[in-house]
């Protein structure tokens, strides 16, 4: 039986808060060089790259963009309400599972969720945080 190579991120663990392009483009290096990537998403504002062309059979839909299909390949996503406790505590679980978090929101949303590097690292002492600001 033939078995997958380990990859140089086999062991990598990342939850991603992105959207627009940056965040994705960037998760999307690590997840093809074998990291686990959880991308948490919200069905309140969905990421640009979920509604934006080219789309399948030239029929618009959430599910159907040939951006989002490539940007999100080997990928994991999550959908949570980020407004209610109860996301924030799922999402929160997911920064203790983690290595490193990724988001690339405007700044100080995480902040505003209670997901501020200070916070993230009472949750999980040795999580890195990767920001990526787009705008």
């Amino acid at each position: 039986m033939k078995t997958q190579p380990e990859t140089v991120f086999s062991d990598l663990k990342i939850a991603a808060f992105s959207w627009a392009m940056v965040g994705p483009l960037t998760l999307k290096f690590f997840a093809d060089y074998g990291a686990t990537v959880v991308r948490v998403e919200t069905s309140l504002r969905p990421c640009v790259t979920r509604t934006s062309p080219p789309f399948k059979d030239d029929v618009p839909g959430i599910n159907r963009s040939g951006y989002f299909s490539h940007f999100s390949a080997n990928m994991m996503s999550l959908s949570l309400n980020m407004n209610n406790p109860l996301g924030v505590g799922v999402a929160k679980d997911l920064v203790a599972w983690a290595d490193v978090v990724m988001e690339n929101f405007t700044p100080g949303v995480m902040d505003r969720w209670g997901l501020g590097y200070e916070e993230l690292r009472e949750i999980n002492p040795r999580i890195i945080m990767l920001r990526q600001n787009g705008f």
